[in-house]
């Protein structure tokens, strides 16, 4: 799937600390790639929830 331009999310974080450590970093996502995300998370939420209540059925 293409993504015509101007259609992606950026994000960037520029930190200094002193005069001698800095940090930069930089991210891009496209809708495709958010919507995976989203899934991918939902579905692991979901699986921690039905371990967590198999896991207390067996306590009293």
């Amino acid at each position: 799937m293409t993504v015509p331009d101007g259609h992606d999310q950026t994000a960037t974080l520029d930190i200094q600390i002193g005069r001698s450590v800095s940090f930069k970093a930089s991210a891009r996502i496209t809708p495709s790639g958010l919507l995976s995300v989203g899934a991918l998370t939902s579905l692991i939420i979901l699986s921690v929830s039905v371990l967590v209540h198999v896991s207390g059925r067996g306590t009293t």
